[in-house]
């Protein structure tokens, strides 16, 4: 009996097939069944919902079989389940499915939250001799109701410490996390400005602020102050600890920040000291993805980041203009409307506004992305009062905005995005910075190249 089954499994899983296309149940429909559906002159009867916290066993019982009857003499009857009408798995005669191959398809399928969800099903009967087989009957439609099992998080995590206070209901220093369902996303970051010397701290969620208790905040599973640094590591509540395993870090010069990454269902860590770079680039497709002439946007030394860049597609950002270290759709955990941090594959961001010139604001350390369309870029000054702007045209081949017949004068002027002064730009002609200074430099035909391609700075000519 056992080679049967053993047999009559491989054969149905040689049978089966998944589809790369599915319907998305993220939010699945609750329907009403009844408890025995046919199976052609047999029959298949639901059974109640499958609570993977309290199932260890390897096969978990799906369904319960009346099988119709099999006449084909020198074949056996075996028998195959097909989820949502696109994945097929081998199934025993008494309705039994390998309890992985069902973890897998509701997790892949609805995340890892550990809600009851709801799997269309039918159950195939096939009659083989062991090398061949022919199906002969298919159940109607059933379902299948199961919850995986999931360790307990929470919505929020808190650096608590030096950074912050050594309280464990201390909620000054959140981590920032997605939009999303905790379990479908369990990252979480933090990054936090570090002085010379060493730095202690801690973790605390939900529970602890709720309780008050110095049990359940988190430390690192190596031990008070053996946390690794660069590399990941484990952490569990103090209940669990041989001491309290406190974080800490020592920086002697060589970090102006600290980045925390944590992944609250698998209980991991990574630390990292932060030196922020002076220019981050923007290869993409609007450019060909070329780092060398790629928009540049300045940093301010604590991970901020502005500029302007001409968008339209995907891209990412690098830390040289070469392939290098990346700033990529995992970086960021909040953006503004045009954009999408969704997996695009090789760690694309999606651009998904209307194609042109945009003023950048990307703030590394906060893990957020922001832009604005600039529709108009004007000059200003005392030579029209300060009072109305003398707009410019684009040129998109040179990447730069042109105007003759200006009249600008000693007396000081200045450009700015979109009529607005939040964005505006000063300083010197080969270097023009936001906020900058009037410019003095009179001319009668000006052009400004904002996007910093092929020099790090934005620049005008006045002639």
């Amino acid at each position: 009996m056992k080679k049967y089954l053993y047999s009559a499994l491989v054969l149905a899983a040689s049978l089966v097939a998944c589809t790369e296309d599915y319907t998305d149940w993220a939010d699945p429909q609750h329907n009403d069944q009844p408890a025995t559906v046919s199976f052609a002159d047999g029959s298949v009867s639901v059974v109640p919902a499958i609570d993977f916290a309290n199932t260890a066993e390897e096969f978990v019982t799906v369904c319960n079989i009346t099988a119709p009857k099999a006449s084909a003499e020198g074949y056996t009857p075996f028998y195959t389940i097909t989820l949502d009408n696109e994945a097929t798995y081998p199934l025993t005669a008494d309705g039994k499915m390998s309890a992985a191959d069902l973890q897998a398809y509701i997790q892949d399928h609805f995340g890892k939250a550990p809600e009851v969800r709801e799997v269309k099903a039918v159950v195939n009967m096939w009659i083989g001799d062991g090398a061949s087989a022919i199906k002969t009957a298919t159940s109607e439609e059933f379902i299948i109701k199961a919850a995986l099992e999931a360790p307990e998080i929470y919505p929020h995590l808190y650096l608590i410490g030096a950074p912050s206070q050594w309280d464990p209901t201390c909620t000054t220093m959140p981590f920032s996390h997605s939009d999303k369902n905790v379990y479908d996303d369990p990252i979480f970051t933090i990054t936090f400005p570090v002085e010379d010397g060493e730095i202690w701290f801690a973790m605390a969620d939900d529970k602890t602020v709720e309780t008050g208790d110095w049990s359940n905040v988190f430390g690192a599973k190596e031990g008070n102050g053996k946390n690794l640094i660069g590399e990941k590591g484990f952490f569990t509540r103090r209940t669990e600890l041989s001491d309290d395993g406190s974080f800490c870090v020592k920086v002697e010069g060589d970090a102006k920040m600290l980045k925390m990454t944590v992944d609250v269902l698998n209980g991991t860590y990574l630390i990292e000291k932060v030196n922020f770079v002076e220019y981050i680039y923007a290869p993409g497709n609007a450019q060909g993805w070329n780092p060398e002439t790629a928009a540049a946007l300045k940093g301010d030394g604590n991970g901020k980041y502005t500029g302007f860049i001409v968008m339209d597609g995907e891209f990412k950002f690098t830390q040289q203009r070469a392939w290098a270290a990346e700033y990529n759709n995992s970086h960021f955990t909040t953006c503004s409307d045009c954009f999408n941090l969704g997996d695009q594959g090789g760690g694309n961001i999606q651009f998904t506004g209307e194609p042109g010139l945009y003023y950048f604001t990307v703030d590394v350390a906060a893990g957020d992305l922001s832009a604005v369309k600039v529709n108009m870029m004007g000059l200003i000054g005392d030579f029209n009062g300060w009072g109305g702007d003398d707009e410019m045209t684009w040129n998109a081949a040179d990447l730069c905005f042109e105007k003759t017949g200006a009249v600008v004068t000693a007396s000081g002027w200045k450009f700015r995005v979109n009529g607005d002064w939040a964005v505006n730009l000063g300083g010197t002609t080969d270097n023009l910075v936001e906020n900058g200074d009037n410019l003095s430099v009179v001319g009668s035909t000006i052009k400004l190249y904002p996007c910093r391609t092929t020099n790090n700075n934005i620049y005008c000519t006045v002639e």
